[in-house]
């Protein structure tokens, strides 16, 4: 069973299992440098024909956190490739949690107090208090963990110059 948001789905390629296993590679030595800190900008193994990384979130300054990217190559002539990509659900899931936690406090609060003088909330400031402080960690969501993914996808594509297999 397939869990929301992943991309699973099986490409050819030009590239020789072991040029396909190099390309990993190098990508898995890339180092990232921000200010004084050096470190390595994919994390991840290679085992005979799996591979499996995914970029180190404190090693990127672009604010995007990556999905996990595992690979299996099936054949040699032409090569295929089985990609899985799998979001950081734990991400995903805080977001959405304190996305509720605002849900939750907006329609549940009866009273609210404003400098010091308390009265009942109104309809239209339950609602603005729930559309932003929900809508807020929603957007982050989406700006950081689920538009990653096609971005990915995009990326593995192109670095090993795939093209999807239709049935």
């Amino acid at each position: 069973m397939k869990n929301p948001f992943e991309i699973e789905k099986t490409y050819i390629t030009e590239y020789s299992p072991s040029r396909i296993t190099a390309i990993v590679q190098e990508t898995l030595e890339k180092k990232n440098r921000i200010v004084f800190f050096s470190s390595k900008t994919f994390t991840g193994a290679i085992k005979e024909n799996h591979f499996r990384f995914k970029e180190n979130v404190w090693a990127t300054n672009n604010g995007m956190i990556y999905p996990t990217i595992q690979g299996t190559i099936l054949g040699d002539n032409p090569t295929k490739i089985h990609i899985h990509i799998t979001p950081r659900y734990g991400w995903i899931l805080s977001f959405t949690l304190c996305a509720l936690v605002f849900l939750c406090t907006a329609f549940f609060t009866d009273r609210m107090s404003v400098d010091g003088i308390e009265s009942a909330s109104t309809l239209y400031e339950r609602s603005a208090f729930a559309i932003f402080g929900a809508g807020i960690p929603m957007l982050m969501c989406y700006v950081t963990c689920l538009r990653s993914i096609k971005h990915t996808e995009r990326w593995i594509i192109k670095k090993l110059y795939l093209k999807e297999i239709t049935s």
